[in-house]
């Protein structure tokens, strides 16, 4: 039996509720561009890199680059990251994994504060967190299947 091997560097934080964050594009190929953000809905999280669900159809391309803002422990973080893959769930909803462009200072920095979240959505609930509403409506604006043209 072939042995599956984990390559994941750091420890991946899952939430219950999901990290309501807010994506857009901001770089195709070389150049820089400004789009508009919509929210999507993280499932987890690590210093590498996260999950999140939509129902916006995002083709998998390497020269994208994303950018993702939310809220952990009362501070707003901004990371940028690139798509590596995409899963098809039921009823026109996606998942997607995203590895952060981040460098090994930046990572060391997001272990420690993702750390410091997950001990404190342990003990208070929301821990000064962007956390999802219940039914997530928030974060499925969108009710008609769309295709993200790039």
């Amino acid at each position: 039996m072939k042995e599956i091997q984990n390559r994941r560097q750091y420890f991946r934080h899952d939430f219950s509720i999901p990290l309501c964050t807010e994506m857009r594009i901001i770089k195709i190929g070389t150049k820089n561009v400004e789009t508009s953000k919509t929210l999507v809905c993280v499932k987890n999280i690590s210093a590498g890199g996260l999950l999140f669900e939509t129902n916006l159809n995002i083709p998998v391309r390497a020269d994208v680059t994303f950018e993702f803002t939310m809220t952990v422990c009362h501070k707003e973080l901004i990371l940028p990251g690139m798509i590596k893959r995409r899963h098809d769930l039921a009823q026109q909803q996606y998942q997607y994994g995203v590895e952060f462009l981040l460098s090994e200072q930046e990572k060391s920095n997001l272990v420690s504060m993702f750390n410091e979240m997950s001990v404190k959505l342990h003990k208070k609930g929301n821990a000064g967190c962007s956390l999802c509403s219940t039914d997530r409506k928030g974060c499925y604006k969108i009710k008609q299947k769309k295709q993200v043209k790039i």
